[in-house]
């Protein structure tokens, strides 16, 4: 399973996790997020230093298989990384929607606190209210947590799509006909897919 599936996967689980299991539960999730989160990075970091290694020495000894290979590779991890990035965006908002709900039901009980006519009753609405105020709190962290890993994923496929398109335009430059005929072919296949519609 490729690295990305896992890491998606994971992501996701951890919010089912805290629902079920709880903080703990949750907090042992993150931590394999974050594991796993880290690996994909350095599996970008690799193929970004790889292609700038390969565009230093073009004119040396690098050949044009590798280079198409290196692109397609490039190609192929943009692709994935921005998946991740997808699931990080689709996780944030619905984070970002049960914060927004956990507030205003936290307001709610308290303005029925507010509005209790017995002790007892407000009592037991101050024990939901610690509860309203303690979940929102947390929801708060794993919707900042969520939004720096968003961000970030944005931010390695920005620089691996620019890395990747510098590549490309080398090829096409520096590879003779055979790069020419390469990035000729790679554009009007890509403009093929973009009048395709969607799904």
């Amino acid at each position: 399973m490729p690295t990305w599936m896992v890491v998606a996967a994971t992501f996701i689980a951890v919010f089912v996790i805290a629902a079920v299991l709880g903080r703990n539960a949750a907090r042992r999730a993150r931590q394999q997020w974050n594991e796993q989160y880290r690996v994909v990075l350095q599996e970008v970091q690799q193929k970004r230093h790889e292609i700038e290694n390969a565009l230093q020495r073009l004119q040396d000894e690098t050949s044009f298989q590798y280079l198409r290979q290196l692109h397609w590779e490039s190609h192929n991890l943009a692709q994935a990384v921005h998946t991740a990035f997808e699931h990080a965006r689709d996780s944030h908002n619905s984070v970002q929607t049960a914060y927004r709900r956990s507030a205003a039901t936290r307001e709610r009980v308290r303005k029925e606190r507010n509005a209790a006519d017995s002790h007892a009753e407000r009592q037991q609405l101050n024990v939901e209210l610690r509860q309203f105020v303690d979940f929102t709190r947390g929801l708060g962290g794993d919707r900042e947590w969520l939004r720096n890993q968003r961000d970030a994923l944005l931010q390695e496929v920005r620089n691996l799509n620019a890395r990747t398109r510098s590549l490309k335009l080398a090829i096409r430059d520096n590879c003779g006909k055979g790069g020419q005929v390469w990035y000729e072919r790679l554009e009007a296949r890509t403009a093929d897919r973009r009048q395709l519609p969607p799904g």
